[in-house]
């Protein structure tokens, strides 16, 4: 896509993010999270939803906690089910 030139959307995002996860790809999930940023895509809820779950996944538990992003019900749930499925009960 960047050697076309064409601007990503979320669900590419959303997506590059879920096989970060998969993979325990840290490194490559903290360039895409600059990325959202870079391409106004902080807000999306889906994107920041993955972005937590990929940190979680990657046990990197602290950096699940985004500043920068619009705190809202999703944002909240996903940190929740996060911490949950950590074993940190307490902070869920």
């Amino acid at each position: 896509m960047q050697l076309l030139y064409v601007k990503p959307k979320y669900v590419t995002f959303t997506n590059i993010l879920l096989a970060c996860a998969t993979m325990g790809a840290l490194e490559e999930g903290m360039e895409i999270h600059q990325r959202v940023f870079e391409n106004d895509f902080a807000s999306n809820f889906m994107v920041v939803e993955v972005l937590i779950g990929m940190y979680a996944k990657c046990g990197r538990i602290h950096k699940a906690q985004l500043n920068g992003f619009v705190s809202n019900v999703v944002v909240v749930n996903a940190l929740i089910g996060m911490y949950a499925k950590c074993g940190r009960i307490h902070k869920a």
